[in-house]
């Protein structure tokens, strides 16, 4: 859940344009993450990960299928 240089959004495919944009990170092997923008949660969803974030791993759907750690889904 940090700021990320040259990663892709698991959604819509993009880069982060903007340098102050969040995404998520995801903890497994892909190495991309998901613009807050793009995900699915509300914003109190978003700031209980990102107050979290060092307790809390997140996963993209695709790791998340080969990954058997308890996750929050997209």
């Amino acid at each position: 859940m940090a700021e990320m240089n040259g990663n892709f959004c698991v959604k819509c495919e993009e880069k982060k344009v903007i340098q102050t944009e969040k995404m998520l990170k995801c903890n497994g092997n892909c190495n991309k993450g998901l613009h807050y923008t793009c995900s699915s949660y509300n914003t109190s969803e978003l700031q209980f990960l990102e107050s979290n974030k060092n307790n809390i791993k997140w996963f993209c759907d695709g790791c998340s299928q080969s990954n058997t750690t308890v996750r929050v889904s997209q």
